[in-house]
This record gives C-alpha cells, sequence and structure tokens, in this order.
C-alpha cells in the first residue's frame, strides 16, 4: 500500500511493534555515535532560554529538525510558503561557509587552509543538519564550488548540480521516488532558470 512505499523509500525493511520499551542506555559508536553526541547537545543548547516554539523553530533553521515545533506553527509556515525555513539547505550551507572563510581571515588564516576548513565543516554539518535530501544535494554542490575554488576553476552551477544528483542517486537510488529529493533539485533548477528573468523583468 502507500504506506509500504513510503517506508521502502526510507529503507525501512521492518515494523515493530511492542506493548513495552525499557532504554538500555546503549548508542551508536565510532563517527556515527560522534556525530550523534554532537546533534544532541546541539539540539539541547538550541532551545536553552527560549519558549517552546522558538526553541523549535531555531532547531529547524539550523539543523533541520522539526520534530519539537508545534503542529499549529509548522501548518501555519507551510500555509504561507515557508516551510523550508525549518528545513537545513543550501541556504545553511552558504552561510556555514561564509562565517568559516570570515573567521578564518580574521585569525589570519590562509586561504586555501580556509577553504580546506569549509570542505571539513560541510562534511560534518551535512549528517549533523540530518542527511535529509536537500542538505545532501546542498552539501554536495557546496564542496563542489569550494574545491573548485581550491583548484583555481570557476564554479559551474550546473556541473554542481549534475554531480549532486549522480553522488545522491550512487549512494541512495531510491532518492528518485523522494518527493524531497525530487522537490529539491526542482527548486535549484528553477531558481537557475527563472531568477535571472524574474530579475529583469522586475527592473
Amino acid at each position: 500500500g502507500r504506506s509500504d512505499a513510503w517506508l521502502v523509500r526510507r529503507h525501512v525493511h521492518a515494523v515493530l511493534r511492542a506493548d513495552a520499551v525499557t532504554p538500555t542506555g546503549a548508542r551508536r559508536g565510532g563517527v556515527a555515535g560522534l556525530l550523534d553526541g554532537v546533534r544532541r547537545r546541539a539540539l539541547s543548547a538550541l532551545g536553552v532560554g527560549l519558549p517552546a516554539p522558538e526553541a523549535g523553530l531555531l532547531r529547524g533553521m539550523v539543523l533541520g529538525d522539526d520534530a519539537t515545533l508545534p503542529r499549529d506553527v509548522r501548518n501555519e509556515l507551510r500555509r504561507a510558503g515557508l516551510g523550508h525555513l525549518v528545513a537545513a539547505s543550501g541556504a545553511n550551507v552558504a552561510l556555514l561557509a561564509a562565517l568559516a572563510m570570515a573567521a578564518g581571515a580574521a585569525l589570519g588564516v590562509p586561504l586555501r587552509a580556509r577553504l580546506l576548513v569549509v570542505l571539513v565543516l560541510i562534511a560534518a554539518y551535512v549528517p549533523l543538519a540530518g542527511g535529509g535530501a536537500s542538505i545532501r544535494r546542498a552539501g554536495i554542490m557546496g564542496a563542489a564550488a569550494t574545491a573548485a575554488t581550491l583548484a583555481s576553476r570557476p564554479a559551474a552551477r550546473w556541473h554542481a548540480l549534475l554531480l549532486a544528483a549522480a553522488a545522491t542517486l550512487a549512494l541512495d537510488p531510491a532518492s528518485v521516488e523522494d518527493p524531497g529529493w525530487q522537490l529539491s533539485f526542482a527548486a535549484v533548477v528553477a531558481i537557475a532558470l527563472l531568477a535571472g528573468p524574474i530579475r529583469d523583468a522586475l527592473h
């Protein structure tokens, strides 16, 4: 049925129904466990001193986690066409890169080292932000643009977009059936094709 298809796209192979759950305290180890810990601490820190709606909105904007956002606020954002504000995507990656470059420049870090730091930060931020379709696409495109700068080559938007499509599908072929993946790429294509004509028409 429809729910089964939704689960398959998210690599859910079985559904377990339990009458009771007893926490064991066990957690993932390795790099994945480290990132889990950083994400937990970040989610907690982003809610300190804020009312629930504002804390939920901040968590969504920074880490793409809208689980604590009140349902009515989430629905209002969607009705206003602002649901993307709580989905980590290209703006997050661009802001992260800009902040890292500015901080590095203020500290006197050479350009090449700053660009390498940006690559590392992007690689860490994508899973921290939930690893969803839009942030994976944005991370790959941002890394491609950063790598082009490192190689003293001009960034090619269409090449970066095609690379992101190929890489995300290579990592997870089922992504092509995910509406989030489809909308993320469609939005970037629409911006690339229509932003110029709309800007010219407004002028």
